[in-house]
Order: structure tokens, then sequence, then C-alpha cells
């Protein structure tokens, strides 16, 4: 006589199976288990409740999204500068006065975790002054940036480039200049140039402003004369504002949001982060809705957070007439960027 379960048991017999089978081989097998590829992370156990944050891990984005040039074994340590010789190599080297070198072919300048690389390169010797041209590239702990022409000096890691594209490494802010001074090891400037988190070549949004200076030490962007593009719409203009360029916590504006439902209609979100105290802060959110949706602009969020597992929530928005009305008939058509 043979018994016959319900779909619904014998998936919960199967599963148990499972479990006990799954602990069974690994009390039997002496065997340690594999290495995880990312040593950093080790996987949610089976029945967890609270999992480990995973680690910023870029492998999703673009094959472009740090410039073809990155170099993953270049030091990072910039304090090493001072103590560290310059090393060049050049598939031609011309010095009349054993001084000044003129470099071409495959130039490469190295010193600790600074690498210039250029068709042609002018190195002084004794003050450390380079001249840079053709499709130049240089990295360095915080940044990589292409440009047609790189000069500066050396021990003071200054330089001024023109024709830039740049790229930071200790987050996702990217852009294009039309000229760049390094001004030390920590702090660059950067004119006429655009700013996005989006991937290089691809940015959904970016603000273009006169100047940008980023300053590596304290984790802040500067921006002034700035206007803020969704595309090529501008949208919104601010003479000064500033951003943060790392994960420390700052007031200020956060990234915009646009969506488009059937339900709302179009909105567009500009959220502004308070960073109140080191146990709590606050977050403003006001957003645009599509007039022949919900008519709210402007409303507003806040989510305050007093304790570690206290929060709250409120939101405001002025009331129509015709807020009972301008609902379309909901379907399921919702995109948002």
């Amino acid at each position: 006589m043979t018994a016959t379960f319900p779909p619904r048991r014998l998936l919960a017999v199967a599963a148990a199976l499972a479990l006990i089978g799954g602990q069974a081989r690994a009390d039997d097998d002496p065997q340690p288990a594999p290495a995880s590829p990312n040593p950093t992370y080790q996987a949610c156990p089976l029945g967890s409740f609270h999992c480990a944050p995973r680690p910023v891990n870029y492998a999703m984005c673009r094959p472009n999204a740090l410039l073809d040039f990155y170099d993953p074994t270049l030091g990072r340590d910039s304090s090493l500068r001072a103590t560290t010789p310059a090393r060049v190599a050049a598939q031609h080297v011309d010095s009349s006065d054993q001084s000044v070198y003129h470099l071409s072919g495959n130039v490469l300048l190295q010193r600790a975790d600074q690498q210039l690389q250029a068709d042609t390169l002018d190195y002084n010797d004794a003050t450390t002054d380079y001249d840079a041209r053709g499709n130049v590239r240089y990295q360095e702990a915080g940044q990589l940036l292409a440009a047609s022409h790189l000069r500066g000096n050396t021990d003071a890691s200054r330089g001024v480039a023109d024709d830039v594209r740049y790229q930071m490494l200790s987050s996702r802010g990217n852009g294009v200049a039309k000229q760049g001074h390094m001004l030390d090891a920590e702090r660059t400037r950067y004119s006429m140039a655009t700013y996005s988190t989006c991937d290089v070549g691809h940015h959904v949004w970016e603000f273009r402003a006169k100047s940008i200076s980023i300053d590596k030490a304290s984790g802040v962007g500067v921006a002034r004369d700035a206007t803020m593009r969704i595309g090529k719409v501008p949208f919104l203009y601010l003479p000064y504002f500033t951003f943060p360029t790392d994960d420390r916590r700052k007031s200020g504006f956060l990234y915009p949001t646009l969506g488009n439902t059937s339900r709302a209609g179009f909105q567009v979100s500009t959220p502004y982060y308070l960073n109140l105290a080191p146990n709590y802060d606050a977050t403003l959110d006001p957003r645009y809705y599509e007039p022949a949706a919900v008519r709210c602009w402007p409303a507003s969020s806040a989510t305050w957070c007093p304790a570690a597992g206290d929060s709250s929530t409120w939101s405001t928005c002025p009331t129509t007439a015709a807020r009972a009305t301008a609902w379309p008939t909901p379907t399921a058509s919702r995109a948002t960027w």
C-alpha cells in the first residue's frame, strides 16, 4: 500500500531532509569549507535574523565605471611620497645636460601612490618639475585623471591639467572639466566642470559648475555657480553649495529622485539631510508632483531617530477640492530613477 502526501506536506518533508542531511554532511566531513572569493564578507547562516552588512561592491557597474588605465596594484599611502624616489621609464630618453630629461614612447613616471603615463614627458630631475603631453593618464590614492596636457611638480604634489576626465576612487563621483588643478595631495579644484555619481559617460543626472573643489581629507566638495540637470534639462541653480564625497555624514542635499507612475504621475524629489547629532538626524524631502495628480508642492517628510531603534515620520501636503477626483485609474505602470 502506497501512502500519498499533499503537496504542501511533501515540500515540508523535503526541506526538513535537506536541513538534516546538510548538518550530517557538515559533521562527518573533516575537510574545511572552500574559501569564500570575498574573505571580508561571510554568507549569512540559514535561519539568522540579523546579517552583517555587505561590503561596497562596484561589480555591477558598467565596465568603464573606472577609467581603463586603473592599476589596482599601485600603493595607496600618499604619506610615502616625501621619502619615495621617482621612477621613470620610456622607449626613448634624451638628456643633454643630465638634469632635464626628454622622454617619449610609453612614458611612465611613478612614485609611491602616484603614477603618470603619457606619450611624451619633459622631467627636471633637480626641481621635479614635469610636463606631460598626449594621452595623459594620472592615478593617485584618491582619484584617476585623464587629460590632453598635464604639468606640475612631484615634490609639491601640484599639477594643472587640460581637457580633464576624472574618477574618484573612494566613491562614485566622476565628471569632466576644462581644467583641473591639483593643489596638494588632498585637494583638487576643477574649472568649468561636471559632477555625478552615475556611471562614467552615462550621466542620468549631474550638476555643472564654474568651479568644483574636492577635499579628500574632509570628504567635502564645494561647487560654485552650479546648475543641477536631469539628462540635458536644467532644473535647479545654486550659486554655492557643498556636498559629501564619501560616506561620512554631512548636512546637505541628497541625490535627487525622479519617478513616474500611472497613479501619481511624474514626480521629483530633492531630499535635504540634517546631521543634527551623532545619535540622531532628520531628512526633509520636498517633492513636486505632476499637476494632474495630487497637486502637492511642496510636500515634505522627515525621519527623526533620537535613539537606536526609535524613529518617527511625518509629512505635510496641502489639500484641495480636486484631490478626490485627481487620481487616474490605477495600473501597474511605475518607473523611478
